[in-house]
């Protein structure tokens, strides 16, 4: 950016030195303010290049047509500091982003903090000063981003050595002169200088601009007349910034010419604007006669101004497929870089303000009508994803590595212009309209185009915000549309697609964050299948998960997040985005409602409990009450604690309470009293108030202010005169245990109360008589209620573990109750609009629930009720079915997720084990009774009457190769043989072994049958006549479990509880190579590689497969690991997790994410998993949830190639 010419602005840059210099200057921040045009961000240019030699320095300059960067303030600035800082800041800066590896995402106290206070508390003792520069902040978008800065400077200045010094720009601005206010501010008002201290220095910038000039164009000395000077600076009207457009418009053409045509402007027009006319009457009349180029020149023009993120050459380029020569007769008004990516700027923000002002801006044949620009793109923008978004859209192939790895294919294959447009289009059809000119382009045409984009696109342009980095935003944008579509004339189908899309990337924001490619592979195989986006999309799923347990909608659950002690209460702000919550750890926090994100640092301050928190109804202030006696009072949005303690309470504050106009506050006391306070100055109002004769657990003041309502352990609730304190009336009495709530109804007629003795009570608040029966239906303690703000609803939670929502006026129980929550609910809380209820839990978690969707929504899919124990494949691979010990087997179409056929049929004892017949027509399943079924595996039907005959548990079915016989193993020690299609036993019951038969196995041939027991032994059978072949096979030292034969029935594999695997051969019996050892548990189960080459074990305690072992390398000596590559099997499957994040890992690569809930990762979800291999694809296992994975090594597709 340009600097002061040497000898101009000399008295403002003598100040602002002079503040910089001096150590004991009381003022830590120098705010520069001036109009547009005036000067501001040359002279913060001049000062950094000053001082950048000097000491550390770094400087941030707003630009209005860069919204994208307007949050990356801190981040900037860090980022000069440590580059250009010494070397301790350097290194103090390196740690604090080491320690702080997602500094980018969080939030901006927390940057603020850990990246420039932290560091710069090291400038103390240090000679040289620290300057940090903010350029045009009046220019950052998000005004509460921008006041915020600054409220921050004032809350850690005190904490920074007086080395560190800010100096601020911006244009006059009611919102940051208020934010300076409590700040001691250095001020300088370039709009009150004296003017002819300004005009000499606009005298001589004119003079050394048009030296320049003539030099440039080979003009001699005095080329301009000397009074043209002395007109230019009039016409300037003390603006440098019309001096710097109105030099390059000369510079362009023709310098004597166009310096006659800007001496003849009118005198009666704004300076700037009168100036801006004529540029752009210049790069007009040069279009002319070429209509489309004259309209294109408009588009850019307008692009530049609607667009809210930066535009570069090669994105114009992009959206208009014409030459990036188009801006070159803009160059007056535009900052062009060199590069085609970089960003084209407005040389001034004022030039923006001038073509979108119709009553400035009077000439129409450039005004820039925004809504209509706006239509425009967003047509532009539909029509490029359409032609360009693809799944896959990288070619991508490796679900380990993340977005960040594959950046090189990102840039390849995502253009500048398609990011504009995915990150664009949905703030364009916001922003659209009719505008002033002509009509736009057809609302319908835009109308078509988006619902085509909804329904084919809408994945393929999440997956590009993933790829290039915006997921966050892609949320941003998915509401956005969806409140678009609300107000548009659209099937209903849309809202409903676009508020799944919304829920989808909050739910799975993890994986899709990490890896565009898990939006395919472990967000959409888990969206619920009554959704708008399941029905749409599903064929793009990577994984099918089989019905069951599948949730059918959305759940009513928002967000959950674990804490390290109990929760006891949450509450909302009025505005409903900031949730409060109080823990047992001494801590308040406050959280973003809507994504969950914790904001800034924790409330920290009180010695003992927490014990409860309310925000004031103006929303600015948060009242808390703890067991060290005390009320404290903080800054709402900048958790700062506002004055001293509020003390006199002798013992535990159990409650707090604002007045409706947030000017008192009540506080309820163990000691049985209450009192009042003035929450502005925290002077006592009137108190202790007397009469319970028990703790006061409520206080709550009435919707008018006049009165106050305590409950307490007494049972009783009090009315007391919110003024005096005096008590209105007699108690009200009905209640049979301690009341644990008390609220009124929003028009203040009502009280609602809430009590140990498990029921709600609803009072007349005058004359305190009780309305109707009291609200039953809880099993144990209420412990919250509350109303919501029509009054219509009540919601209650309690010991119980759930929460309950009931009509106010009939007390009628308003559908199921919520359950969630593993423990005590504490606490409950509607929102401001009553669409969300918050519940808090000594489960260590908060919920939010849907209030509207809280009910149960249609019938769920039927499905497995308690954990699937058995699970078999068809040969074919097409079908799997599943025992369980909810009683059923259920057959399964392996390509579709359905249920085939089944429940088959409920016993009174569970499915213990299930097998396929060699063609697939026939199922056999084993039970705890120790019968076994043979079913029909198309129609379902039992084929013949249960085979009877073993006295213990049917442990394993296996049917031989040829599907003529089946043997069954059993508890009862002994291996029975049975004719497959009638069932009749064919030999006496295979004897030998003495204890449970745990598995059993046909060799290829049919000929052979091996038995696996907890006898330790493996004994081999004569598969036709039921004959001992040779002697038992010892060596394990405690139970078998497993037994498998080779491919070509030559080697006998074995598991067991004894930590080992060992091979035999099976002619001989004699064991083969060494033994197979290193696992942590037992081994449960052995399966070879097709290829007869490898050898995977399951060790039960990881329930992972995380062995494979090589066969050719064990026959002469011990079992050696065989790297998967070798065989084309894998080498382990198992599944990881951390509370964070949940990842099914195949082959060493991370396949799924699977969003678990708390109490799912913490209490043993790990434990339920098992893996099924059939061919080269893998079945995971998860209690009644079962996923279908396709293997690594190929190119992820669409689930239609399963």
């Amino acid at each position: 950016d340009a600097t002061c010419l040497p000898g101009t602005r000399q008295d403002v840059l003598k100040k602002i030195h002079g503040w910089v210099d001096d150590p004991s200057a009381e003022e830590r921040v120098f705010y520069v303010t001036g109009m547009a045009g005036c000067g501001k961000s040359t002279i913060a240019s001049t000062i950094f290049e000053q001082w950048k030699p000097l000491g550390s320095c770094a400087i941030y300059h707003y630009r209005r047509d860069e919204p994208s960067q307007h949050h990356r303030l801190v981040t900037a600035l860090a980022r000069q500091l440590a580059n250009t800082g010494e070397a301790w800041l350097q290194e103090a800066i390196f740690e604090s982003i080491r320690r702080n590896s997602d500094i980018e995402q969080k939030r901006l106290e927390d940057q603020f903090k850990m990246l420039l206070v932290n560091p710069l508390t090291g400038a103390r003792g240090k000679p040289s000063t620290v300057l940090i520069v903010i350029d045009a902040l009046d220019e950052c978008h998000d005004t509460k981003y921008a006041e915020k800065f600054i409220e921050l400077i004032h809350r850690h200045v005190s904490l920074l050595p007086t080395a560190v010094k800010f100096l601020v720009t911006s244009r006059p601005s009611d919102n940051l002169f208020r934010a300076f206010q409590s700040l001691a501010v250095a001020r300088e008002n370039l709009d009150s200088q004296q003017e002819s201290l300004v005009t000499t220095d606009v005298k001589l910038l004119l003079e050394h601009k048009l030296t320049e000039i003539g030099k440039a164009h080979d003009l001699p000395r005095g080329w301009y007349d000397s009074n043209c000077v002395d007109v230019l600076a009039r016409l300037s009207q003390g603006l440098f910034q019309w001096v710097s457009t109105a030099m390059i418009y000369c510079n362009e053409g023709s310098p004597k010419a166009r310096l006659k045509t800007l001496l003849k402007s009118p005198s009666d027009f704004d300076g700037l604007d009168a100036l801006y006319q004529q540029v752009l009457s210049t790069a007009f009349a040069a279009t002319a006669k070429f209509r489309g180029v004259h309209a294109l020149l408009l588009r850019t023009l307008g692009t530049l101004l609607a667009a809210p993120h930066s535009v570069s050459l090669d994105t114009l380029a992009y959206i208009y497929a014409e030459d990036k020569e188009i801006v070159a007769n803009l160059t007056s008004l535009l900052a062009v870089p060199s590069s085609p990516v970089e960003p084209i700027r407005l040389m001034h923000a004022s030039i923006g303000d001038f073509l979108t002002d119709l009553e400035r801006c009077s000439e129409t044949r450039w005004f820039v009508d925004l809504p209509y620009h706006h239509h425009s793109l967003a047509l532009d923008c539909l029509r490029l994803m359409d032609r360009d978004l693809k799944y896959n859209i990288c070619g991508l192939s490796d679900l380990t590595q993340s977005n960040y790895e594959i950046q090189h294919l990102v840039q390849k294959h995502v253009s500048q212009g398609l990011r504009y447009c995915a990150r664009s289009w949905s703030h364009h059809l916001s922003a659209m309209g009719r505008g002033y000119g002509d009509a736009p382009p057809s609302t319908a045409d835009v109308h078509v185009k988006f619902e085509n984009f909804s329904q084919k696109q809408a994945l393929q342009w999440l997956e590009t915000m993933s790829l290039v980095g915006e997921t966050q935003e892609a949320i941003t944008m998915a509401k956005q549309a969806m409140r678009w579509v609300q107000v548009e004339t659209f099937q209903p189908y849309l809202p409903r697609l676009w508020n799944d899309i919304t829920r989808f990337v909050t739910e799975h924001f993890t994986a899709i964050a990490f890896g565009a490619l898990h939006i395919y592979a472990s967000a959409l195989p888990t969206c619920p299948v009554e959704t708008e986006l399941w029905k749409r999309y599903n064929d793009d799923a990577m994984i099918r998960i089989f019905p069951g347990p599948r949730q059918q909608v959305w759940s009513p659950l928002l967000w959950t997040r674990s804490l390290q002690d109990w929760v006891s209460s949450v509450v909302l702000s009025p505005d409903g985005k900031t949730l409060a919550s109080v823990s047992n750890d001494h801590i308040i926090r406050l959280w973003d409602a809507e994504t969950g994100v914790l904001i800034g640092e924790p409330l920290t301050g009180h010695y003992d409990l927490v014990t409860c928190a309310v925000f004031s109804p103006d929303g600015k202030t948060l009242a808390s009450g703890s067991r060290d006696g005390t009320v404290r009072l903080w800054n709402a949005e900048t958790g700062s604690l506002i004055g001293e303690p509020l003390t006199g309470h002798p013992l535990w504050v159990l409650s707090v309470a604002f007045s409706p106009d947030s000017k008192s506050l009540a506080s309820g006391c163990e000691d049985r009293t209450i009192r009042l306070w003035n929450a502005e100055t925290g002077g006592l109002i009137a108190g202790p108030l007397r009469g319970h004769y028990s703790w006061v657990r409520y206080v709550i003041f009435s919707p008018d202010g006049k009165t106050l309502a305590s409950g307490s352990d007494d049972a009783t609730i009090r009315l007391w005169n919110a003024e005096t304190g005096a008590l209105m009336a007699e108690p009200l009495i009905g209640h049979s245990d301690r009341l644990s709530s008390v609220v009124f109804s929003p028009d203040g007629k009502t009280i609602v109360s809430g009590s140990n003795d498990k029921t709600i009570r609803l009072w007349n608040a005058e004359t305190g008589a009780p309305i109707g029966e009291p609200l039953t239906g809880h099993d144990d303690q209420v412990t919250s209620v509350v109303i919501s703000s029509d009054g219509k609803t009540l919601a209650s939670g309690s010991y119980d573990y759930s929460v309950r929502l009931w009509n106010a006026e009939t007390g009628a129980l308003i559908g199921e109750p919520l359950t969630g929550h593993s423990f005590w609910v504490q606490c409950v809380v509607f929102s401001p609009d009553d669409k969300t209820l918050a519940s808090a839990s000594t489960d260590y978690t908060i919920r939010l629930w849907n209030v509207e969707t809280g009910a149960p929504i249609g019938n769920p899919l039927t499905g497995h009720d308690q954990d699937v124990i058995s699970l078999a494949f068809s040969l074919d691979g097409k079908t799997l079915a599943s025992g369980s010990h909810d009683k059923t087997i259920r057959l399964w179409n392996v390509e579709m997720g359905a249920l085939n056929t089944g429940p088959l049929l409920e016993y009174d004892s569970s499915t213990q084990c299930v097998a396929f017949s060699p063609d697939g027509k026939t199922l056999a399943s084993g039970s705890y009774d120790g019968t076994i079924q043979l079913w029909n595996a198309e129609t379902g039907a039992l084929i013949v009457e249960p085979l009877r005959g073993h006295s213990g548990w049917a442990r394993h079915v296996v049917f031989s190769p040829d599907g003529k016989t089946l043997a069954s193993g059993s508890d009862d020690y002994t291996i029975r043989l049975w004719n497959a299609e009638t069932g009749a036993l064919m030999t006496e019951p295979l004897t030998g072994h003495s204890d449970q038969v745990s598995s059993v196995v046909f060799s290829p041939d049919g000929k052979t049958l091996a038995s696996g027991s907890h006898d330790q032994t493996i004994r081999l059978w004569n598969a036709e006549t039921g004959a001992l072949i040779g002697e038992p096979l010892t060596g394990h030292s405690f139970w078998v479990k497993s037994v498998i034969f080779s491919p070509d029935g030559e080697i006998l594999a074995s598991g067991s509880h004894d930590n080992t695997t060992r091979l035999w051969n099976t002619k001989t019996g004699a064991p083969i190579g060494g033994l197979a050892t290193g696992f942590d548990s037992e081994v449960t189960t052995v399966v070879f590689s097709p290829d007869g080459k490898a050898l995977i074990l399951e060790d039960v305690r990881s329930c992972d497969l995380n062995r494979a072992w090589s066969i050719e390398a064990v026959r002469g000596d011990t079992l050696s690991t065989a790297p998967s590559h070798k065989t084309g099997f894998p080498s382990s499957i198992s599944v990881s997790y951390a509370l964070s994040n949940e990842w099914v890992t195949y082959n060493d690569t991370q396949m799924a994410w699977l969003h678990l809930s708390t109490n799912e990762a913490e209490y043993g979800w790990r434990q339920t998993v098992r893996p099924f291999i059939c061919g080269d694809k893998l079945a995971i296992l998860d209690g009644g949830r079962l996923l279908w994975i396709v293997p690594t090594g190929k190119a992820p597709h669409r689930q239609s190639t399963l």
